[in-house]
């Protein structure tokens, strides 16, 4: 927010002449620039409740429909022939102008005076800077003028008299002697304009009202809010006494060409529009495919010359929102015929064969799931019945699927455990022998050896189980841009 200080130079000032002068010096104790305008108002006393200013340079322009009246003036406000040199300007942070004030007694009986300078800011109120305004007292030295006795006015009517008759002698004279009619002399009357007040009039309006007075006019431009177009100040004052063909510079309200915001963060973007003073932002999110945070359009356009008040929308971009991830079932054919052998195990194993001791053998196939892939356990087990000490074990696992990148086994479908009914060989030797399976196994096959050595691991012919894996199904889950 806006905070500004003035400080006179001086807090009197005597014409000991006609003009006399000050500095006011006005900082800007805010934390953004503002466009500052310095105004002179009539003493508190003087004018109506509020803020009533006599310099139509420093009175805000009426809302929109509503009417404006001529400001008040009292016999000791000075505000009307006051003038401020430049009176609105651009005021950093932290910055301090100084502006020269002139005060124009030529017109102004002797007396007392005041005025009050406040200083505030051009898209403001000056009735919401009225406690930070300083008063100057200003004193015009002279003798005021007597009345007229009786007897003086006696005299001045036999003057007139006789001036009377003086020129009526002269003019009878050039009349009869047919000269030529001398030029009339310019008065002050003739020469002099009074400034009309243009405050609050459209642009075109103002030009026209102030060269119909006989002046020129020099615009400046400052933006404002709505509605544009508007007289905002103007210098010098309304009612002010000037020369003819004298120049009068108007300050009108206008809007500002928006930039082009696209492509811009929300946070950049924001920054450059409250560097420009305006007042009305908001956003609205949108599923985009720009980067989250990113101004992908805006309301208005580019390029739209806009009030300071004028609503501007940003569309920001959000990230999508994602799918349902997706499942699917995949058919798992032609896994194979895997073989496993017995191993002999010692300790307690000696002599590696089963004899006559009736071997008894199972097997069995585990399916399992282990996220990115399934794999498959084929194992067996032997061992002597009648007292022996023969025991071979053998089991391997394999890899029957792995999931694609973005996908995982979410389970497997069909049955992934299958176990073979122990084989029980009551002959010399393991005759071999063949089972349907159920679950994952769809046959199995026992095979021993027929030399008596069973479950050597140098013995091509050693026990051993093949399996037959039949179709599994596992369903499978998307892991990547869904949700």
């Amino acid at each position: 927010m806006t905070s500004l200080k003035v400080t006179l130079s001086s807090s009197t000032v005597v014409l000991d002449g006609e003009i006399g002068k000050l500095t006011a010096s006005v900082t800007n104790t805010g934390t953004v620039p503002d466009r500052v305008v310095l105004g002179v108002f009539p003493p508190v006393e003087a004018g109506v409740a509020g803020v009533q200013p006599t310099s139509p340079t420093t009175q805000p322009s009426p809302p929109a429909g509503s009417s404006t009246s001529a400001p008040a003036t009292t016999a000791n406000s000075a505000a009307p022939w006051t003038q401020v040199e430049r009176p609105l300007r651009e005021i950093a942070s932290g910055a301090t102008e100084q502006f020269v004030v002139t005060f124009d007694g030529k017109t102004v009986t002797p007396g007392v005076y005041e005025a009050r300078f406040i200083a505030y800011s051009s898209t403001r109120a000056p009735e919401e800077f009225s406690d930070q305004a300083s008063t100057v007292t200003i004193t015009k030295k002279g003798t005021p003028t007597r009345p007229t006795t009786p007897r003086g006015l006696l005299w001045i009517v036999v003057a007139a008299l006789l001036v009377a008759v003086l020129v009526g002698g002269v003019a009878f004279v050039l009349l009869r002697d047919g000269d030529d009619t001398p030029e009339p002399v310019a008065t002050t009357s003739q020469t002099s304009r009074q400034v009309p007040s243009v405050i609050g009039m459209q642009q075109p309006d103002a030009e026209a009202s102030l060269k119909t007075a006989g002046l020129r006019v020099k615009v400046e431009t400052m933006p404002g809010v709505r509605p544009l177009g508007l007289v905002d100040s103007q210098q010098p004052a309304a009612n002010a006494s000037v020369e003819r063909d004298s120049e009068v510079t108007i300050v009108v309200r206008v809007g500002l060409p928006l930039d082009n915001l696209k492509g811009q963060t929300l946070q950049a973007a924001q920054a450059k529009l409250n560097e420009q003073r305006f007042t009305d932002i908001s956003t609205v999110d949108r599923p985009d495919l720009a980067p989250p945070g990113t101004v992908i359009s805006q309301k208005p356009e580019p390029g739209t010359v806009s009030a300071l008040d004028e609503p501007i929308t940003l569309v920001v971009a959000i990230a999508p929102a994602l799918p349902a991830c997706a499942t699917r079932v995949i058919n798992l054919d032609n896994i194979g015929v895997q073989e496993v052998r017995a191993s002999l195990q010692r300790p307690p194993s000696r002599d590696g064969e089963f004899g006559m001791n009736q071997p008894l053998v199972s097997a069995g196939v585990k399916v399992s799931n282990e996220g990115t892939h399934v794999t498959a356990e084929v194992w067996i087990h032997a061992q002597e019945a009648n007292g022996g000490d023969t025991l071979g074990v053998g089991s391997k696992t394999i890899t029957i699927h792995s999931a694609e990148t973005g996908w995982r086994v979410l389970r497997v479908v069909t049955p992934t455990v299958d176990t073979w009914p122990t084989y029980h060989d009551r002959t010399w030797e393991m005759d071999g022998g063949a089972i349907a399976g159920n679950g994952p196994v769809s046959l199995y096959q026992i095979w021993g050896d027929t030399h008596g050595w069973d479950v050597e691991p140098d013995r091509s012919d050693g026990t051993r189980v093949i399996a037959h894996l039949r179709r599994v199904v596992v369903e499978e889950v998307q892991t990547s841009g869904c949700k």
